[in-house]
């Protein structure tokens, strides 16, 4: 499995942990040579390390499983980059991805972030009919959190509006700072208490969605009998 525009690595980490670089490859790709230099200060030796252009990987039936984790949002062209990536993938291979969701909760720091866009579950059914995925999941999560995210943007949506490029910045990095300890622990319980019933329940929005797409396994052909 290979987690792609992966950053500085730590999702790979997460999962080496579980899955042992010995028992399965587990591997890492970016475009940023710096991200690949991060990721590789935190990652088992045994876990490989790719530069890549997402839009032209030149992988094909590579990999079982691969993430696209908050990746296809900043891409102008996001269908080439997930038509790259089924390319990439075995027969019956799977996709994961997330990215922010609705764009009813777009605000100023989507632009700081570069986004170009966010997504429904409608997004998500028309990105597999083009590429050919078959989708086999699409879930909001975040639901019990953005209420907050929206109070909290709005509360600053004025204060940046007046700032400079600058200026704004740094309010951004104000606020994906980690909180207080006490306060990071409820907002965690909270977020922890959404997963199992996420699986229970499709929640109606959320800030982020996740998406679950399959390669149609191969056909197999009948031998004559």
């Amino acid at each position: 499995m290979i987690d792609i525009g992966c950053g500085c690595g730590g999702w790979i980490s997460d999962v080496s942990r579980i899955i042992k670089p010995t028992e399965a490859e587990l591997a890492v790709a970016d475009s940023s040579e710096k991200a690949l230099e991060y990721a590789a200060d935190i990652l088992p030796d045994e876990v490989n390390c790719y530069k890549v252009n997402l839009l032209d990987m030149q992988w094909h039936n590579r990999w079982d499983i691969i993430f696209l984790l908050d990746v296809l949002e900043h891409l102008q062209d996001d269908r080439q980059a997930a038509k790259q990536a089924y390319d990439a993938l075995s027969p019956g291979g799977l996709l994961f991805v997330s990215m922010p969701a609705l764009s009813a909760f777009w605000t100023w720091n989507d632009e700081l972030a570069h986004h170009k866009r966010r997504y429904a579950r409608r997004d998500l059914e028309k990105l597999a009919e083009e590429t050919g995925f078959i989708l086999r999941d699409s879930r909001y999560f975040m639901f019990f959190l953005s209420p907050l995210l929206i109070v909290s943007r709005w509360l600053t949506n004025r204060k940046v509006a007046k700032s400079s490029p600058d200026a704004a910045r740094d309010v951004s990095k104000a606020m994906h700072q980690v909180p207080h300890p006490v306060v990071n622990g409820v907002l965690r319980s909270v977020f922890s208490g959404e997963t199992p019933l996420g699986h229970l329940i499709r929640f109606p929005w959320g800030t982020s969605i996740f998406g679950l797409f399959q390669k149609p396994p191969a056909v197999r052909e009948e031998l004559p009998t």
